[in-house]
């Protein structure tokens, strides 16, 4: 079975390479703020377990304080 092809053969001229431009030889500058913003959104996802976490253990003791003084008023009447 032959492949789909669009008909056309002829190359994309050279002022269309696809190739990385560095307009203003900054590139490592950019490359470099890039790889700090990956590396801090990574350090805040490996954060959320424990943030979540710590909520959790919140909620619970709450409703345990809770459960509890609401069962030695209901005692005490």
């Amino acid at each position: 079975m032959a492949q789909p092809t669009s008909g056309i053969t002829e190359r994309m001229p050279e002022h269309y390479d696809l190739t990385l431009l560095d307009p203003d030889n900054k590139l490592g500058r950019d490359i470099a703020i890039m790889r700090a913003e990956i590396e801090e959104l990574h350090a805040k996802l490996a954060r959320m377990p424990a943030v979540i976490a710590r909520a959790a253990l919140g909620i619970i003791f709450s409703t345990a304080i809770i459960t509890t003084l609401l069962g030695w008023w209901f005692l005490a009447r």
